[in-house]
């Protein structure tokens, strides 16, 4: 991803659907847990361990197009704790915003959305920013607090009202017409969609020394 790219505006949709978790014995689990896991999966299976893996998804993004596609990287049907299967699930996507440098290392960061899905009547409940570093062999996870008002003002710029109908089942994350912006501030990192404004936050703790 080159060094000036700030924002990904959707005209292809690229998505990596990692895991089809709802399936008999599955046990309920956070959904952002969820799909941290199946991207560790994806990077240890496709990468063999190596982060970099997540940059070459870059490359499949249609060459004929003049502004980058959305990336977005999926974790299908996660339980939600004391439903039946698949009466009621969570769908996770996160979207690819860019790799940054935060402190010593390099970091790929995400805005992820949580879909409740029951019955015919999906919602996005939960939005927040996630990144993601190379720690050793391993990987280092951060992700921000949930913080309801971007979700509010996303929400708002999308129905009109920040408690959409259930009715409104369309509503998927993330929309085909988002444009996302990321920015770095020292240890503070925000993504904002710019036609609604809303603006999440995640601030990376360095490292000692």
């Amino acid at each position: 991803m080159r060094p000036g790219m700030a924002s990904l505006r959707p005209v292809t949709r690229v998505s990596l659907v990692l895991l089809m978790a709802g399936l008999a014995g599955c046990a309920p689990k956070d959904p952002f847990i969820a799909w941290q896991e199946g991207v560790t999966r994806y990077v240890e299976n496709q990468g063999h361990g190596s982060i970099s893996v997540l940059r070459d998804t870059t490359d499949l993004r249609s060459p004929r197009s003049h502004r980058p596609a959305q990336i977005t990287i999926g974790e299908l049907d996660v339980p939600v704790a004391g439903s039946g299967l698949f009466i009621e699930t969570r769908d996770v996507r996160g979207v690819l915003l860019g790799v940054r440098r935060v402190g010593t290392r390099n970091w790929f960061f995400f805005l992820v959305g949580v879909i409740h899905r029951q019955g015919e009547h999906p919602r996005i409940e939960d939005i927040r920013l996630a990144g993601l570093s190379a720690e050793g062999s391993g990987l280092r996870w951060s992700l921000a607090e949930a913080d309801p008002a971007p979700l509010g003002r996303y929400l708002s710029s999308l129905t009109g009202n920040e408690t959409p109908h259930p009715a409104q089942h369309h509503l998927l994350f993330p929309m085909f017409d988002d444009v996302f912006r990321l920015d770095v501030a020292g240890s503070i990192v925000t993504a904002t969609e710019t036609r609604s404004g809303a603006c999440w936050k995640l601030v990376i703790f360095q490292e000692p020394g």
